[in-house]
């Protein structure tokens, strides 16, 4: 018996295969291609944080500084007291009130970075006693050259400024030294009042007036160390009866940064009048002395 040959049917299996295998390698095709061809999406920038989630600025937008002050501060001048026609003004040395008293003055800074206001005010009160030892008109009195004069001179002066800094040179960007300037404007007022009594009368004679003036001027400081720098304050006042120039210069230790220590010195010239006619009161002097204190900061 003859056997027949399995090539053909080999064959024939291997083309079923090929045949079943060739559609699918069709499909499996353009997807493979597309999956080549297909770039990936560009990377999306990261998003800028949100403002509302960065941290507050907890920095302070304004410093207060605290001053007291004691002044060591003497009258001198001349004293016109109301009364009579025949009134003329007399020097506070006849009437011994022109001796250093220590007084107070305060003062209280609002500073920002550019802007400086400040509110100041001192007040003074001296008593004096004399013996002119010639006649001497005190207002409608007239006190002869035996009698006994007892005067009392009372003088409260206020300043409510604002300031704007104009100028700030740094001598060492490594350092603090710096050089700042304000100009500064704002309303004076000058209370004075006097009180005088003779021996020779029970009566006395009292006279008061308060002075409003417009107010300018500059404020300089000058740092040198970051413990030690120096002020200086110059200003002017003019009023409807009244002016005033006012000049004073500090050193200031600051061993911390809340706490500091000065010392100084301070002159405020006046001239007030109440009018124009003789029988008016007038004080045509100043108010000088050295001033020590400390600062207190918040």
């Amino acid at each position: 018996m003859r056997l027949q040959n399995p090539a053909p049917s080999c064959r024939t299996r291997h083309l079923a295969i090929l045949a079943l295998l060739t559609p699918l390698a069709i499909l499996t095709t353009p997807a493979a291609s597309q999956a080549q061809t297909t770039t990936a999406p560009a990377p999306q920038p990261a998003e800028a944080p949100a403002t509302q989630n960065a941290p507050a600025n907890t920095e302070a937008p304004w410093t207060i500084r605290l001053n007291t002050r004691a002044w060591y501060v003497a009258p001198t001048g001349d004293l016109q007291i109301p009364g009579s026609e025949q009134t003329s003004p007399t020097d506070v040395e006849l009437l011994n009130i022109d001796e250093p008293r220590l007084s107070y003055m305060g003062q209280l800074d609002l500073q920002s970075e550019r802007w400086l206001v400040t509110f100041q005010r001192a007040h003074l009160s001296v008593k004096g006693v004399s013996a002119p030892g010639a006649p001497l008109r005190l207002g409608s009195q007239l006190a002869t050259g035996t009698a006994v004069i007892t005067t009392r001179l009372t003088y409260t002066p206020v300043f409510l400024t604002a300031g704007y800094r104009v100028y700030e040179h740094r001598f060492d960007p490594d350092s603090d030294a710096r050089l700042t300037v304000h100009a500064v404007g704002g309303l004076a007022v000058h209370d004075l009042s006097i009180d005088a009594s003779s021996s020779d009368s029970p009566i006395a004679q009292s006279n008061g007036e308060t002075f409003f003036q417009g107010r300018l001027g500059l404020r300089t400081e000058v740092q040198l160390l970051s413990w030690f720098a120096m002020e200086f304050d110059l200003a002017g006042g003019l009023g409807a009866d009244s002016s005033s120039f006012d000049v004073a210069a500090a050193f200031r230790l600051q061993p911390t940064t809340w706490f500091d220590a000065h010392i100084g010195y301070r002159n405020i010239f006046l001239n007030a009048r109440d009018g124009d006619t003789p029988n008016r009161f007038e004080f045509d002097g100043s108010f000088a002395g050295l001033f020590g204190g400390v600062t207190l900061r918040f």
